[in-house]
């Protein structure tokens, strides 16, 4: 008979020890019982199974062709898990491929005991087993047949190692496939292994470690709802079920984000599989040799930070991060960028996902020496590698050629003289907790910031001087610098004002120290000066000299630093000064000791001044401020000055120009009376300043009659060691404004004057703290006579001897012309007799009180007969 189309499989089953039962199982319906004697070609297949028979005899079958229209496995013969089978008889004629016999888990049956046919079968050994009787067999590492999963415990599974037949697991609570790790199925039918229906089942990536054969489809898999894996399992699982010719839709469900931090092994230790998002940043620093778990980083698709990468001696190859798909950097890291990689000097190879969301803006990858354009994969992105004078700090004391630091740099990392060499960072400084006084080994550095601040300068006890800061090119967003805790910082008006005006603009503050300000002596404004003037001087003991600057001298500015000058403050005769902000932070002149000076601010004679500026907190009085010759000076260039003052008219000049301008009322400066001629002095009404007569041939003091002398140093006036000035006279006209002593006269040994001069001139010089010793050389004698104008008008002022009568008439004369009927008072000595003849007692008296005050020997006035009304 043979059994084809109609019959798919025969199954024989016990009946009784010698008899056999066929049962027919078909696709579509049944057909009834046969004699197993009948048949004689099977296309589908003979299953014996669970039998209790000793011998199968099966000479009647001459052909078993396996038929997957007809039977799902892959054998013709299957026959196994017959306990009491001992032999096996075939026709010799029977074709049958060995590849389509399955004969195992027949424990009594060997080999020898196979006769006819010529077939090449594994018997099985020890190790096989049925599920039922794994629980009881510890022997046991294979199952043989179909298995549904839940048969088996967990820890039972765990001694499986393979299953030849086939695998279900439907309709389950399992979550996950970890106790089929490594489990071989050689499948007898299609699909070896089956997984539907289970509700929970969450992870298949056990699967991984299977080996799964089948003829056909070796698995299926569907209706897992839950199914949910990591990117790397996911890809993995994708690709390995694809070559199992199915698919999976994967869920996403499982997946979470877990806390950044450094990569470590611990790190690695503690990274849930299920993690694919970071929050915060992940860092990579310091590794000689990666840990043997780096490939975990693979599972994350998504990083809320940044990704640091930086000097890792052991990384060679970073394909570890090839899954990341987006780097959200912008409002969860303090840095600009949201990849960098610098610092890594074996790294020549970088793998990032083509989709990988990031602009080229925000990555920075620079200093790895052995990377280039051509190692690097993934989104095409326009990416500045740097060159080879990019290195980190740790390379940088080493290398000459390095100019360029890149990362977060402490200021002990290099020495000064490496960061004098260095002139660009790209990164942050950071000057903390150090001993430098100075930021000098920063100047002219350049700081292209990936993070604010991008200076920080702090708790630097000893730190004095912060100048470099205006050097300095710094990059970043706000605000640049950080600068605090430095109590020490001390600067001048110049620097500090600088300094508070850049770091105002970049949004900081100092609070400066005075501890380094100091005094320096004054002097003469010079270029010399000027160069030894130390920075740091804000004070000046005595006075300060501006005078005869023709061309600006360089380091005028550091008289900006200039707050105070305890004596004087005079500028004057400056052709290049236009303007006197280099005072503008000048805020108290002058002494309270007595000085022989009046004024403590003194600017006259600069021809192009326009403009004024001082501290507000200026304010001298007035009566000590002299600013006047100054000719493009108005009050519009003084309003800065918080004072008022008199600043002259066109009527002021030197003395060099008096001698020439007419105009010239007052002169102003310190003045020799030989500067101008005496018709010069007739028009000058004033002098400013002082006059002195000095070693002169002068023999009078005419030339200065009426002159006004306001002085602004003690003694105002001067005359001394002229040998032939005789007549000082002049001085009774004069008037001195001055401090005490407003004059000084001395060693002039001819000066001579009529006794009623010198009574005035003593007492006008003793009401000004002053004396003269007179001499009497230029005293003479004169012929008496009759008093009359005319008399009077010719007779010499330094006549003080009469010889003859003095006759007084007209005495109505007399009385009305005091000044020239005075002379005859000027002569203490009369040779002859003097005879008044008037009635009138009052003129009498008069005339009688002019000559008495002198030792007259002659004078013996007769009266008139008429006594005076």
């Amino acid at each position: 008979m043979d059994v084809s189309a109609k019959q798919s499989s025969l199954q024989f089953k016990k009946i009784n020890d010698v008899d056999y039962l066929i049962l027919c199982s078909l696709l579509r319906s049944c057909v009834p019982e046969q004699d197993p004697a009948e048949i004689t070609t099977i296309h589908g297949c003979l299953i014996i199974h669970g039998t209790r028979i000793k011998v199968a005899s099966l000479h009647q079958i001459t052909l078993l062709k396996p038929d997957k229209l007809f039977c799902e496995y892959k054998y013709a013969l299957l026959i196994y898990d017959n306990p009491d089978l001992t032999e096996i008889q075939f026709d010799s004629k029977l074709k049958v491929d060995s590849k389509h016999v399955l004969i195992r888990l027949n424990p009594k049956l060997s080999s020898k005991n196979i006769t006819g046919a010529s077939l090449q079968v594994d018997l099985g050994d020890k190790k096989d087993c049925v599920a039922s009787k794994v629980e009881t067999n510890s022997q046991c590492k294979r199952i043989i047949g179909d298995v549904l999963i839940e048969e088996l415990s967990s820890d039972v599974w765990g001694q499986i190692e393979e299953i030849v037949g086939s695998l279900s697991i439907k309709n389950t609570e399992i979550e996950f496939l970890n106790m089929l790790q490594d489990l071989k199925i050689v499948g007898w039918k299609s699909p070896a292994l089956v997984i539907s229906d289970n509700k929970k089942l969450v992870d298949i990536s056990t699967l991984l470690t299977m080996n799964i054969s089948s003829e056909d489809q070796p698995i299926e898999i569907s209706n897992n709802p839950n199914i949910c894996h990591n990117v790397v399992e996911r890809k993995k699982l994708q690709e390995w079920l694809k070559k199992m010719g199915t698919s999976v839709n994967i869920s996403d469900k499982c997946l979470e984000s877990c806390a950044g931090g450094r990569v470590t092994l611990g790190y690695l230790a503690g990274l849930d599989k299920h993690c694919n998002v970071i929050k915060g940043s992940l860092t990579l620093e310091g590794m000689k040799d990666l840990p043997n778990d780096i490939a975990k980083l693979e599972q994350l698709e998504q990083v809320n930070g940044l990704v640091l990468v930086w000097n890792n001696t052991g990384l060679q190859d970073l394909s570890f991060l090839k899954n990341l798909k987006q780097i959200r950097s912008r409002g969860n890291t303090e840095y600009k960028y949201g990849l960098m990689i610098y610092g890594n000097p074996n790294l020549h190879k970088i793998q990032l996902d083509k989709k990988l969301q990031i602009n080229s803006s925000e990555i920075f990858i620079r200093a790895n020496p052995n990377l280039t354009q051509k190692g690097i994969e993934g989104p095409k992105l326009k990416i500045d590698l740097g060159d080879e004078t990019d290195c980190v700090a740790n390379v940088a004391e080493k290398s000459d050629t390095c100019k360029t630091v890149i990362g977060d740099i402490r200021y002990k990392e290099l020495s000064p003289a490496t960061w004098q060499r260095i002139k660009t960072v790209e990164g942050t400084v950071r000057v903390e907790n150090t001993d430098v006084e100075t930021l000098d080994a920063l100047k002219d550095l350049k700081i292209v910031g990936w993070k604010t601040p991008a200076l920080t300068v702090v708790n630097n006890k000893k730190l004095v001087d912060v100048s470099a800061l205006l050097t300095m090119d710094i990059v970043s967003s706000k605000p640049l610098i950080k600068i605090n805790s430095n109590p020490n910082i001390c600067h001048g008006n110049v620097e500090r004002s600088k300094l508070e005006e850049w770091l105002e603009k970049n949004e900081a503050s100092i609070t400066f120290s005075n501890l380094c300000m100091k005094s320096c002596k004054g002097g003469e404004v010079t270029q010399e000066y000027l160069t030894k003037m130390d920075k740091h001087c804000n004070a000046i003991e005595g006075d300060l000299i501006i005078a005869g600057m023709d061309d600006l001298y360089n380091d005028t500015e550091k008289l900006l630093e200039v707050e105070k000058i305890s004596g004087r403050l005079v500028i004057t005769e400056n052709k290049a000064i236009t303007s006197l902000d280099f005072l503008r932070n000048l805020k108290e002149v002058g002494s309270q000791k007595p000085s022989k000076y009046k004024h403590a601010l003194m600017i006259y004679g600069n021809p192009n001044l326009e403009d004024i500026q001082f501290n507000e907190k200026l304010l001298p009085d007035p009566n000590v401020v002299f600013i006047r010759l100054n000719p493009k000076l108005t009050q519009e260039g003084v309003e800065s000055a918080a004072f008022e003052v008199f600043l002259g008219d066109e009527e002021d000049c030197f003395a060099k120009v008096a001698e020439k301008n007419t105009n010239c009322k007052t002169v102003i400066g310190d003045v020799e009376i030989e500067e101008l001629s005496p018709t010069s002095w007739q028009h000058v009404e004033n002098v400013e300043g002082t006059l002195s007569i000095e070693n002169t041939y002068l023999e009078t003091l005419d030339a200065i009659k009426q002159l006004n002398i306001f002085g602004w140093k003690t003694p105002a006036l001067i005359i001394s060691n002229n040998d032939r000035l005789t007549d000082i006279s002049a001085l009774l006209t004069m008037h001195i404004d001055s401090k005490d002593p407003i004059l000084e006269i001395s060693n002039n040994t001819n000066i001579c004057a009529n006794i009623m001069e010198r009574e005035t001139i003593q007492e006008w010089l003793a009401s000004r703290g002053a004396s003269v010793v007179f001499h009497e050389q230029c005293l003479k004698s004169c012929a008496a006579g009759v008093i009359t104008n005319r008399y009077l008008a010719g007779l010499d002022k330094h006549c003080n001897v009469l010889h003859g009568d003095v006759i007084i008439s007209g005495v109505r004369a007399f009385y009305e012309a005091p000044f020239e009927h005075a002379k005859v008072g000027n002569h203490p000595k009369i040779s002859g007799k003097v005879q008044i003849k008037t009635k009138d007692r009052r003129s009498r008296n008069i005339i009688v009180d002019r000559f008495c005050k002198f030792p007259n020997d002659g004078f013996k006035p007769k009266s008139s007969s008429q006594s005076p009304p």
